[in-house]
């Protein structure tokens, strides 16, 4: 079973995946908890938002990691990093649709930075194995 803060995490990604603006206690009734909980792990919308992006980030290095890992010619390590990234894209849409509308918050920029790096990392080791071309952006 996922603890309490995991289950904020969740509910609050399904629920701003339909509707940003909703309000926390729709957050709270997904989740199943009360809002009087879901102030105790968060203090407002901010705090669940830097919750989710950290989530995110940690997920997408994670994809990195294990791809770089996989005992697997550096074209299929490619291939499992987009389908993996992906559908974590379709799990966080809401986050790529309110930073284009708002930017990123401020609290989440480094964290961005860490996933970027670790991409370009990833993107250079296919460019010395000759997967991609240099140059390619």
């Amino acid at each position: 079973m996922k603890n309490t803060r995991e289950k904020i995490i969740c509910a609050a990604v399904s629920v701003w995946n339909e509707d940003y603006s909703a309000p926390l206690k729709f957050i709270a009734r997904e989740a199943g908890i009360s809002r009087m909980t879901l102030h105790r792990h968060f203090c407002g919308r901010d705090a669940i938002l830097q919750a989710i992006g950290d989530d995110f980030v940690d997920r997408v290095v994670q994809v990195l990691d294990e791809a770089q890992q996989e005992m697997r010619p550096p074209i299929a390590q490619m291939q499992s990093v987009l389908k993996r990234t992906h559908r974590l894209g379709e799990n966080y849409n809401f986050l790529f649709d309110l930073f284009e509308q708002k930017g990123c918050p401020e609290a989440l920029i480094e964290r961005f930075r860490v996933f970027e790096e670790r991409f370009a990392e990833f993107f250079d080791t296919l460019v010395a194995q000759g997967v991609v071309k240099p140059g390619v952006n």
